[in-house]
């Protein structure tokens, strides 16, 4: 798979430069309280605050991107699976052809094509289990266990909560997420 590999590969590094920011934090706040608030040196406590912003900024546009990245994955991997897959039918004889059925075809463009980009996405997740993510989702399958989801509309947020909460509300969500959404 050509393209979901290198954003893969992305995924994982980013979420490495995150966890290894969330490991920095815990030493920067003892520096902190030994060297600035004990010592009594305002320049370490700067210092020291200075270098904990970074590592928080740092640490929170990584999860951002690994949670832009893994969906990216996840999507690119079943494109190239489906892909793959057409060719491959392409490739057939018209003997070969006449033993599959066009329903079973068609299934297995898609939905068999959607549950393993599902098992793909929750390997994804679990990468990226305990981490703040931010993720503007094309596809409502990639946000779905999310613990919070919200959804926007010119800017403000019209919807929040889990997936299960968002379709139970029967709202925006559940109408985009059903596909029951027009465009207006």
């Amino acid at each position: 798979m050509k393209t979901g590999k290198g954003v893969t590969l992305k995924a994982i590094f980013v979420v490495i430069i995150e966890v290894v920011m969330e490991i920095i934090v815990p030493f920067l706040t003892m520096s902190i309280i030994d060297e600035g608030i004990y010592g009594g040196n305002m320049n370490a406590l700067l210092k020291f605050g200075g270098f904990m912003l970074l590592c928080v900024v740092i640490g929170l546009i990584s999860g951002a991107a690994a949670g832009i990245y893994s969906a990216d994955a996840s999507s690119g991997f079943a494109r190239n699976l489906r892909k793959d897959l057409y060719y491959k039918i392409q490739g057939f004889s018209f003997a070969n052809i006449d033993k599959f059925t066009t329903p079973g075809l068609v299934t297995r463009l898609t939905t068999d094509v959607t549950n393993i980009q599902n098992a793909y996405q929750v390997s994804m997740d679990q990468l990226m289990e305990g981490r703040t993510t931010f993720v503007i989702a094309h596809r409502l399958s990639t946000i779905q266990n999310s613990d919070v989801i919200m959804v926007l509309d010119h800017g403000r947020i019209i919807e929040r909560g889990s997936h299960e909460s968002l379709i139970a509300k029967r709202g925006t969500y559940y109408q985009l997420y059903t596909g029951a959404f027009e465009l207006e």
